[in-house]
């Protein structure tokens, strides 16, 4: 199984989470409706919504997992009902305002893996005044955390046997939002609510949240647990809280502090800041021991000089070889020529493109398969 099948495998076995989505659309999808599935993946939330009776769903998303849903709504005779749309959520325009938007895209920490961006554009430009959101609360979680296995996975790069010349890369992890599973024998603190965000309201593209923790028992604190809790509809709600007996079969974050003993009943305070739409987490605690350490993504990402100047306003583009590469074909690409004709072309005037012809027919048809209808 592909990587691509096999996550959506994961989706699509969870019964439990197809259970809750299926009660939120029987209670919010009104029949006739119109509903957005935005990110749709395989198309799964849109075939709940028209179980539940919507009259028409519009099936959208980038990825070519879209072509997994297509195909299924063919084989149980519902394209009639249905539009696919291979694009960017951020990208498209529908031809009509929807009653109702759905989505998955809560990710491990319920912001993680787009759903704010997604659900802002859809309600300015896809969701009819008054219309709804699957789902339409997200409240995060947090506690502090400590394991064999979270130390294990703090300390990988410098285990028996690692050269030692890429230890370094440890602090490299230390600064990277991990997606694992969490127990509840884990948890060395009560756990918190972080943050409530009301998915209908306007929000800015930067988020700043603290909570106060309380050790209930001594033990080797590593770092911060963290995971969601969204309300799909009134009174459903979807988690995957490793405390919660009734959640879903889904991984959990892990925010890397280090090996701190703690002794129950110290407390200590908690400070996360992110900006999802870059994907840039930041957190820090201050230590029942008086130290304050912090972390984030951006640390982790190990950008050389060149990669931040790029992200400065004032930077002054300029193409390189694989954009000028790029330009070379889609000048070509203007609806006349066929894809062996500006392969052709591209050979016989762009010769040194790349090292070898083989690798130049390959590019024409990657820029064409990406950049063109």
């Amino acid at each position: 199984m592909n990587a691509l099948l096999s996550e959506h495998f994961g989706y699509l076995a969870d019964e439990h989470r197809l259970a809750l989505f299926a009660q939120a659309c029987q209670s919010l999808v009104r029949p006739g409706d119109i509903v957005a599935d935005v990110g749709c993946g395989t198309g799964v939330l849109g075939l709940l919504s028209l179980k539940a009776g919507a009259g028409h769903v519009y099936e959208i998303d980038d990825g070519s997992i879209i072509n997994v849903a297509r195909k299924t709504f063919a084989q149980a005779g519902l394209l009639d009902q249905a539009t696919f749309i291979k694009a960017r959520v951020q990208h498209t325009r529908l031809p009509e305002q929807v009653d109702v938007a759905i989505c998955d895209h809560v990710g491990y920490f319920g912001f993680d893996y787009g759903i704010l961006d997604l659900f802002q554009y859809t309600k300015q430009h896809f969701l009819k005044p008054g219309g709804k959101l699957i789902p339409g609360l997200l409240k995060i979680e947090i506690a502090a955390v400590g394991s064999e296995k979270l130390q294990q996975l703090m300390s990988g790069w410098q285990a028996p046997g690692m050269p030692e010349e890429y230890h370094w890369l440890a602090d490299h992890d230390m600064n990277t939002m991990h997606g694992t599973d969490i127990s509840n024998k884990d948890v060395l603190s009560d756990a918190d609510t972080l943050a409530e965000i009301d998915l209908l309201a306007d929000h800015g593209d930067y988020f700043s949240w603290q909570t106060r923790l309380t050790f209930k028992e001594d033990g080797n604190f590593n770092g911060f647990g963290a995971w969601f809790r969204s309300e799909l509809a009134p009174g459903i709600w979807m988690t995957n809280s490793p405390l919660m007996p009734d959640a879903i079969k889904r991984s959990q974050v892990f925010l890397p502090i280090g090996n701190v003993p703690v002794k129950e009943g110290d407390t200590m305070k908690v400070t996360v800041m992110t900006r999802p739409s870059d994907n840039i987490i930041a957190w820090d605690a201050e230590l029942p021991d008086g130290s304050t350490p912090s972390f984030s993504t951006w640390q982790g990402m190990m950008l050389d000089p060149a990669d931040v100047a790029q992200l400065q306003l004032d930077h002054v583009p300029v193409l390189n070889a694989l954009g000028k590469a790029r330009a070379v074909v889609l000048g070509y690409c203007d609806g006349v020529r066929t894809l062996s004709q500006i392969q052709q072309l591209v050979c016989t005037n762009h010769p040194g493109l790349f090292p070898t012809e083989a690798e130049i027919l390959r590019f024409v048809v990657a820029v064409a398969r990406r950049d063109t209808n």
